[in-house]
């Protein structure tokens, strides 16, 4: 959530394994500790999603969603009087007894899992070393950005996240703040850093029995599409990047977006949506329950 946007092309390659010191994670590739630019050059090999250890349930293309990663009240995490097909729904925030509560209604539900930024305000921030730890995330002075090379460090903290979410019961994951490379980090992360790591947990969460997804980083649509289930993006029409999402559309993968600006309540993005065959809706950034879906604009 919340990063947008410059362009770069990237191409997805065959996994090379270089290195030692591996250790093995369960998406079944090693692990290496540090990402290298040798390592990185090519991308691991895409694992399917384990159907013996989780749903690995998919949103369809056009299907209708909820984004709700605030609660609306203490007590009110996910407001389920909001009925879609589709959530995407805190980790933490949210119990067991919520995501069953989505299945009873025969309605599905991913987790939302931050793999780019440190939050001070997460019950495991003290996991993260200084040595991670890159600078203040602009607008957001609780969070920090990830040095995401430091596999090593950074693979048992978000494997464990996604447990989470497998012992929650939930579909799916979400992973937040993957577009680093072109934000004032204070790292020396690039494009293909990035998105080999973004690739590798997508295969960790797989392993897991847990369908993937992710936020923003439209230039590399293309290379992550072979790893995900679905993509949301933000403010595509504000920014002119709806289009970027082609490659998940064409392989028949769902799309999702938001629009927060106070001026396209008035739901003029919509028929950019349609065309891209992307599910939209008009939000405030908060992202607590309130929305106004382009399914229901008048």
């Amino acid at each position: 959530m919340r990063t947008i946007l410059k362009a770069l092309a990237c191409v997805t390659l065959p996994f090379v394994c270089i290195g030692l010191g591996f250790a093995q994670a369960p998406g079944g590739e090693p692990t290496p500790r540090v990402l290298t630019p040798q390592l990185a050059a090519a991308l691991p090999a895409p694992v399917p999603c384990d159907t013996k250890k989780g749903s690995c349930w998919k949103p369809t293309l056009g299907m209708e969603w909820q984004w709700q990663l605030s609660c609306d009240t203490a007590k009110t995490c996910t407001n389920l009087d909001v009925h879609v097909p589709f959530y995407v729904i805190d980790a933490v925030g949210n119990p067991a007894s919520t995501v069953a509560a989505i299945h009873k209604r025969g309605e599905h539900a991913y987790c939302y899992v931050d793999i780019g930024s440190w939050e001070e305000t997460r019950s495991d921030a003290s996991k993260f070393p200084e040595s991670v730890l890159g600078k203040r995330y602009i607008g957001w002075p609780h969070e920090r950005w990830l040095d995401i090379r430091q596999l090593g460090i950074l693979a048992p903290i978000m494997i464990a996240r996604m447990k989470v979410c497998v012992e929650k019961g939930f579909d799916g994951v979400e992973f937040d703040n993957v577009q680093d490379w072109d934000n004032p980090t204070g790292i020396p992360i690039t494009q293909q850093e990035s998105t080999y790591y973004t690739a590798w947990m997508a295969n960790q969460a797989h392993a897991m029995g847990l369908s993937a997804s992710w936020e923003n980083a439209p230039t590399i649509v293309a290379a992550l599409q072979p790893y995900m289930e679905a993509l949301i993006f933000e403010s595509c029409y504000n920014y002119h990047f709806c289009q970027q999402s082609a490659p998940m559309v064409q392989a028949g993968k769902w799309v999702g977006g938001v629009e927060y600006k106070a001026d396209f309540k008035d739901m003029r993005f919509c028929p950019t949506y349609a065309k891209d065959q992307m599910v939209g809706a008009f939000k405030k950034m908060a992202l607590n329950s309130y929305r106004i879906p382009c399914g229901t604009a008048k």
